[in-house]
């Protein structure tokens, strides 16, 4: 008997989904809906669409890929040129000789490269970086480029961003397609001039395997995926999150993956919707971008919230109360580690002591500390000073991350001195980890963990993550450069299989000098790389500063400057043995229902045995 089969309806690939765009960071521009629902109704079902991809920091409005055709970047300008807010750069259209710079009305920010710079800049990067098997010989005939306009005349454009003069006087047609709203106007009639190329039906250049080297660069990075939806918390979570104590005082601890930033992250949404004034502080500098993108992703409202590296707070207190002179007589030269340990610590507890000073200087509804076993108690006290009358203070730690050997100052009497009253609040089940990775650190836990550090519990069955793709590769000194810089290629080439973006991809180091050299030689393929390591501290201190792992682009930094932070794709380089460094970086994986990736390469001979129990990879 024969069967009759409905038929599969092909999809279009959209990358973020159309459901998602409403979200998205940041958000369309009405030209650019205008744009997308063009190329969405009227292009073939096989031309991908990828919506402001992230190109390694590049930010096209729209990439077009169809694998048997070619590749096509657009760029979009809101903006009517009737309406004095664009003029050419000589201020007559008749005589350009070169694309026109866009010159934005008085105050705003001046366009430093036109529309038609930034296409170019685009199709360059593809052909040179992200796509490098297709070759410049192949790249005129399978990558173009357009820019349009969707409020002005298309002759406007021309005249403004393509056509010119060439030394003869005759004009000069753009290189690109550049377009208006009467093209978009026209429907499927205007497809031929916005994007000639989708009428191609490819001549044997285009392949699925270029197509899969770009697809790895276009596809959304799964950390700004995930940053347009709050992340739901389990029950303990959830309580601690959503309650406080009779005394404003809590303190939580629990291994990696096990959601402690996550409460603290929620909490502090929780605390801005309610109109408290909060501080942040962590010891680590680059969390402090991590945290407030954390509370964003909870819903907090961005208001009222002060974040700090506890130094720097400490200084600014100082020079809030006009002790600028005292700052800088404290004894940086002779015993620097005792200023910061100490007595920075010292005066500042000392200014809430007094009360004609503490008014000269905010104070705050409620204060959250992460990463609480990098401070320490003097710092804590001092903290106190700036908590207003029944405001709330939140410590969150994992003592098996105690990189700089501060637990045993936290005694019971210490605990008690810092306010707090009862046991530790407990997060056990770790969520995060996929469970192969948590099962090689358990067994490294177990032998080598720190005093005072929490076990990787399971986690509740329904929660259970997938494996993630783990990988050790034990190397010379000689050659762990070069094979950080391989590992870091082939996890960019396998992330789409992930379901990640090559911007996923985050490698740390346990030496700067190491980051700094992995750096140098990634920028010799890829524009620009995210990363912690200047020429000196105060540059390195900078980039520390502005260290966001939302910045669209590989990142490199430290195990020390990445700690509390998380990433699908993670390189992570050992040169030495520190127990704790191996935990902490390791734990660092961001697991989610795909998977994800890791990859150790190793130069430490000590933890060669215990690399030979990861899954097999060749000697590098």
């Amino acid at each position: 008997m024969a069967i009759n089969r409905i038929p599969t309806v092909k999809s279009r690939v959209v990358s973020p989904p159309p459901e998602e765009h409403g979200d998205l960071i940041p958000k369309l521009t009405p030209g650019e809906e205008k744009v997308f629902k063009f190329f969405d109704k009227y292009l073939d079902v096989d031309w991908e669409i990828y919506v402001q991809p992230f190109l390694n920091g590049l930010r096209p409005d729209f990439v077009l890929l169809n694998k048997h055709v070619g590749i096509a970047i657009y760029e979009v300008k809101d903006g009517n040129l009737g309406d004095g807010r664009y003029a050419p750069n000589d201020g007559e259209f008749s005589k350009l000789e070169r694309p026109a710079v866009v010159q934005p009305k008085a105050g705003a920010k001046q366009d430093a490269e036109s529309s038609w710079k930034q296409a170019h800049r685009y199709e360059k990067a593809l052909t040179d970086l992200y796509c490098p098997r297709l070759g410049a010989a192949n790249a005129t005939e399978v990558i173009t480029a357009g820019v349009v306009f969707p409020e002005a005349i298309t002759d406007q454009a021309l005249r403004l961003l393509g056509r010119g003069i060439d030394a003869g006087g005759k004009p000069v047609e753009p290189r690109y397609p550049i377009s208006g709203r009467d093209v978009l106007d026209l429907g499927e009639r205007g497809l031929d001039a916005l994007f000639p190329l989708s009428r191609a039906v490819g001549g044997g250049k285009m392949n699925e395997d270029l197509a899969e080297d770009l697809r790895a660069w276009l596809v959304e990075p799964r950390l700004s995926a995930e940053r347009r939806h709050p992340v739901p918390l389990f029950a303990e979570q959830k309580r601690l999150a959503e309650t406080r104590t009779d005394s404003g005082f809590r303190r939580i601890r629990g291994p990696a993956g096990s959601g402690k930033t996550l409460v603290l992250a929620t909490r502090a949404a929780q605390l801005q919707r309610e109109q408290k004034e909060i501080l942040f502080v962590s010891f680590n500098i680059t969390l402090l971008n991590y945290f407030s993108e954390m509370v964003a992703q909870q819903r907090g409202s961005g208001r009222q919230f002060t974040r700090f590296h506890f130094h720097d707070w400490g200084k600014k207190v100082m020079y809030d109360v006009d002790k600028g002179k005292e700052y800088g007589r404290l004894a940086w030269r002779d015993n620097h580690v005792r200023v910061l340990n100490e007595d920075l610590a010292a005066e500042v507890t000392a200014v809430f002591a007094d009360q004609s000073l503490r008014a000269l200087t905010p104070s705050y509804d409620a204060i959250l500390v992460d990463e609480g076993q990098d401070i320490r108690p003097s710092w804590w006290q001092a903290l106190r000073g700036a908590l207003r009358e029944n405001g709330e203070m939140l410590l969150v730690a994992d003592f098996g991350q105690d990189l700089y050997k501060r637990t045993p100052l936290w005694t019971d009497t210490a605990m008690k001195g810092a306010g707090f009253t009862g046991p530790w609040n407990d997060l056990t089940p770790c969520y995060r980890l996929p469970h192969n990775l948590r099962e090689l650190l358990r067994t490294f836990q177990n032998a080598h963990g720190a005093p005072g550090a929490m076990p990787l519990a399971e986690p509740p069955v329904q929660t259970e993550l997938q494996t993630c793709r783990l990988r050790w590769r034990q190397c010379s000194p000689e050659n762990l450069r070069e094979s950080a810089v391989n590992a870091a290629f082939d996890l960019i080439n396998e992330s789409g299989t992930q379901k990640t973006g090559a911007s996923d991809l985050c490698i740390i180091v346990d030496r700067e000098e190491d980051g700094a050299a992995i750096v140098a030689q990634l920028e010799l393929k890829y524009e620009k790389i995210t990363h912690t390591f200047g020429k000196n501290k105060d540059e390195s201190k900078a980039r520390k500063r502005v260290f966001r792992r939302h910045s669209g682009r590989i990142s490199v930094t430290t195990i020390r400057s990445f700690k509390g932070q998380e990433a699908p794709l993670i390189v992570v380089v050992f040169t030495s043995r520190n127990n704790q460094e191996v935990y902490t970086a390791l734990s660092r994986l961001g697991g989610h229902a795909d998977g994800g990736s890791l990859c150790v390469v190793c130069s430490e001979p000590s933890l060669a045995a215990w690399g030979s129990t990861w899954p097999s990879e060749p000697t590098a």
